[in-house]
């Protein structure tokens, strides 16, 4: 059986997924400081290139319990994502998903000041199964992530992605603030890779991360805690998937567990 399509998020010091308002620098400093040598596993099953077609209907297959899960990482940031541009360089600008795990990797239920388990632990991210890669790119769109690969000290993004010609930008890695995803496993990776070449950006050999919209991470912090009454202090985590609604795409919980 196919191992289904992880992703993992992080976060931007100063943040996805999701999303989150960052980690104090001290915490940040020490889970990288205590990051474990091995990585994660990972993996990727190549996505069939898709010829466009003309536009038929925005809204996915997303029916039934979501089928492709992406855990949170962490928030260290803009200070995350700075390791991970110099790690890049120091390795000639390209740089594996199973470094970019080692160098984010916290322990599983690490405590924030607050006493709570931070967001990019506790929360899962689930897409529906079955995306064509353009239904893939309008779910992308609707929810407002970018997806952009490091190059050195430099972010290289790309956004409206369902365009023919995706937009293109580029800002230093330092100026990042918000909450990002990087794959751990799954076929979708490769369909990033084909949105980023319709920008004109080389991604090859280099993690790709999504990065979310501040709106979006509140949204989820504000649905988590109205879907069971609980505090964040109370949860040990929670599910989130995506739906097409009347008002477009919108995340909902799909799940929770508390922490006691």
């Amino acid at each position: 059986m196919a191992t289904p399509p992880r992703m993992m998020i992080w976060g931007l010091a100063a943040t996805s997924g999701a999303v989150l308002v960052g980690l104090l620098l001290w915490w940040g400093l020490a889970a990288l400081r205590s990051a474990p040598q091995t990585a994660a596993p990972g993996g990727s099953e190549p996505v069939e290139s898709e010829t466009p077609q003309a536009e038929t209907s925005a809204q996915p297959v997303v029916p039934g319990l979501p089928a492709e899960p992406l855990p949170l990482a962490a928030p260290g940031r803009d200070l995350r994502l700075q390791q991970l541009a110099e790690a890049a360089r120091a390795t000639a600008n390209a740089i594996d998903a199973q470094t970019l795990a080692a160098l984010t990797a916290q322990p599983e239920e690490t405590l924030s000041r607050s006493g709570e388990i931070p967001r990019h632990r506790r929360w899962q991210f689930f897409l529906p199964d079955g995306l064509t890669t353009r239904e893939y790119a309008r779910l992308l769109d609707g929810l407002g992530i970018e997806l952009a690969v490091v190059v050195g000290s430099e972010l290289q993004y790309a956004r409206q992605l369902s365009d023919p010609m995706p937009q293109r930008r580029s800002g230093p890695v330092q100026d990042e603030r918000r909450l990002y995803l990087a794959w751990e496993h799954g076929r979708l990776e490769e369909a990033d890779r084909q949105l980023l070449r319709a920008a004109g950006i080389d991604s090859a050999g280099r993690v790709i991360v999504h990065l979310i919209p501040t709106e979006l991470e509140e949204k989820m912090a504000a649905s988590e805690q109205q879907f069971a009454n609980r505090l964040p202090s109370a949860i040990r985590s929670t599910r989130f998937s995506v739906r097409y609604g009347e008002g477009g795409y919108e995340v909902y919980v799909v799940k929770q567990e508390p922490l006691r």
